[in-house]
């Protein structure tokens, strides 16, 4: 039996122009999404969903602009000729440095729903984001929102949350506010357990509920506050509902989300892209309703916590 609405993050490349600190890609899986496997993709998601829902595709995971205008111009073209019957929502994670004009008004006027990986203030940033020279990419990250506001576009951002984060969410939440952007915050997510650099970067549960509960104070006690996510989903568990809430805070999000990577490997979500024992199958040669969703139901009943 078909299960919730089925929301795909799709992965188009397995590249990236930053050497952010926390990454939590393993290591690449694969070069560029062919258009075999878009199609597929498309082809298999649309009919799980139905045309009663509106299927949402998330282009997300290392720095998805890397696949180039074409390849978008190609995914509104498949959606618009072939699958015009079927409700269907774009939305763009990318860490906004390789935006440009031409990719401002392309990203506007199809409707993409823009998110820019920001962590905060520059020194906040800067300290974990950066290119692989070293240099930070805070400056070119901005520039990027300029370019969306320009024309008239909506931008929303979404932070890491790390030990330092943790320290300044006040100064986190006073910039946010000021640029006048919405965002979340995403605990940092560790898959390398055993690197120095990354226990070096974990948050301890104290450090984050500190953080959360210090980021809530401040959202709920401002009369003109921004969107925050996480806020309102804690809002909306508060009052006993899921409806509404982003996946983490949703009950089983390995039955509503997956994640695709270039070359059609399937996994749970877009942190697990790359773990072997998380892997699913591939969108090509398996099942979503016989093999691919049930087995993420699998991994959400405890094999998730890992060892």
């Amino acid at each position: 039996m078909k299960g919730p609405k089925l929301t795909v993050i799709v992965v188009p490349v397995a590249r990236c122009n930053l050497s952010c600190a926390y990454c939590y890609i393993t290591a690449p899986s694969g070069g560029s999404m062919d258009d075999t496997i878009l199609h597929t993709v498309f082809t298999k998601v649309f009919h799980y969903n139905g045309a009663d829902a509106i299927s949402e595709f998330i282009w997300h995971g290392f720095e998805p602009l890397l696949a180039g205008k074409r390849f978008y111009e190609n995914v509104v073209k498949i959606q618009n000729q072939e699958f015009s019957q079927f409700p269907v929502v774009n939305r763009l994670q990318t860490n906004g440095t390789l935006l440009t004009s031409e990719l401002a008004e392309f990203s506007t006027t199809n409707k993409f729903r823009l998110g820019v990986s920001l962590d905060g203030p520059q020194f906040i940033h800067d300290e974990y984001r950066r290119y692989p020279s070293g240099k930070g990419s805070f400056i070119d990250a901005m520039h990027g929102i300029d370019l969306i506001r320009r024309i008239g576009g909506s931008v929303a951002a979404i932070g890491v949350l790390t030990p330092l984060g943790a320290e300044h969410i006040t100064d986190i939440y006073d910039f946010f506010k000021r640029e006048k952007l919405d965002f979340d915050l995403l605990p940092v997510t560790l898959v390398r357990k055993d690197d120095k650099q990354s226990k070096a970067l974990r948050l301890t549960p104290k450090q984050y509920a500190t953080a959360a509960i210090e980021l809530f104070d401040l959202w709920f006690s401002d009369s003109q506050p921004p969107q925050i996510r996480s806020c309102d989903s804690w809002t909306l568990a508060a009052l006993g509902t899921t409806i509404g809430q982003e996946c983490t805070y949703s009950g089983n999000c390995f039955a509503r989300n997956i994640t695709v990577d270039p070359c059609g490997n399937v996994w749970p979500c877009e942190r697990f892209n790359g773990v072997d024992r998380f892997k699913l199958g591939n969108i090509l040669t398996d099942s979503l309703t016989e093999t691919i969703i049930p087995q993420g139901g699998g991994v959400a009943s405890g094999e998730a916590e890992g060892d």
